[in-house]
């Protein structure tokens, strides 16, 4: 029999260290990550699929740069915090990390938040 209960599998906020997109080892720096079970994602979410809908079937350029955009919206919803201000050049603030995330230099952090955040697993104890 389990001992086990639905408390045991809370999603929880979690650190997500950033690794180098050059040699893929671990910088040291972390950010705090709310995963796709949270409030804050769901909210992010479900304010996109209401534009969505209120918008034609036919996809556009102009459509396909609101998704880009969304998805960055999307991950900014999702950090929390970050462990180093001196890495990033400013204190943490959501506008600092949509600044990152939309920053085609930084493509790399958005690439690992999104495939970090896209494992449910990595945000269970």
């Amino acid at each position: 029999m389990s001992t086990q209960t639905l408390d045991d599998f809370e999603a929880t906020s979690v650190q997500m260290e950033l690794k180098s997109p050059k040699t893929g080892e671990g910088l040291g720096v972390f950010l705090e990550l709310l995963g796709p079970d949270s409030v804050e994602f769901r909210n992010c979410r479900n304010q996109f699929i209401k534009k969505r809908a209120a918008q034609t079937a036919e996809v556009t350029t102009d459509e396909l740069e609101m998704i880009s955009s969304h998805l960055d919206e999307l991950l900014t919803a999702c950090v929390v915090g970050w462990s180093s201000d001196a890495f990033f050049k400013c204190a943490f603030s959501k506008t600092a990390v949509l600044d990152i995330m939309r920053n085609v230099k930084y493509a790399w952090i958005r690439d690992q938040v999104n495939e970090f955040t896209d494992k449910r697993a990595n945000f269970f104890r």
